[in-house]
């Protein structure tokens, strides 16, 4: 169900968020200058060296965190630094509440086929409806496109058929080749798609 409402490919579950985000710790210089004075950008310059595990065991309440400024070691007050969450590899990651959520927007060719696989089950249902057909109402599909669309279709061909309820299914290599069909665009690709309902006694003839 989550998947299908996202369409999204896969969803997975972690315990913590550490393959998601890195933690990177930035200095208040506002905060830092009134301790520093001088030694502003020496101890900005530690913040930033701060390692991730440093972070979170800070941002837990478990350990303080401490830099070494001017020879001298100093425990940094929360108010001046601030822990910001940074994405792992390209990954899109939001916080809120407590949860991180990513996104892993790369799609391959596979997911692009399969994507449009989807984009045409998507388009033959809302054809099924304008129609005035019965969700149960079985039908007799024709899809008509040309390069990957084509590819895409030939490939999750018994996948449209079971989805859209077609019990015959036909793919015609040249997007202009139904006289009756609807015309959809799917990433600036034209296909033609034309369905009728299905006629059992005529089938069985």
């Amino acid at each position: 169900m989550l998947k299908d409402e996202l369409n999204v490919k896969e969803v997975r579950f972690l315990q913590r968020s550490e393959q998601l985000v890195a933690l990177r710790a930035q200095p208040n210089f506002r905060v830092l200058g009134k301790r520093f004075g001088g030694r502003t950008q020496e101890a900005a310059a530690r913040i930033r060296e701060l390692v991730d595990e440093a972070l979170r065991k800070f941002r837990a309440g478990s350990e303080p965190l401490r830099i070494e400024v001017g020879g001298e070691t100093h425990e940094l007050a929360a108010e001046e630094i601030e822990v910001r969450e940074e994405p792992q590899g390209e990954l899109v990651v939001e916080t809120d509440a407590g949860y991180t959520i990513a996104l892993d927007p790369h799609i391959d060719e596979a997911l692009r086929r399969e994507g449009w696989a989807r984009e045409i089950v998507s388009r033959v249902q809302r054809l099924r409806r304008d129609s005035g057909l019965a969700v149960s109402d079985r039908i007799e599909l024709r899809v008509a496109a040309v390069g990957e669309i084509y590819d895409a279709a030939k490939e999750y061909e018994r996948y449209i058929a079971h989805e859209t309820l077609a019990e015959r299914i036909a793919l015609v290599k040249e997007s202009s080749a139904l006289e009756n069909g609807e015309d959809v665009e799917l990433d600036g690709s034209k296909a033609r798609i034309e369905l009728k309902k299905w006629n059992q006694q005529q089938s069985s003839r």
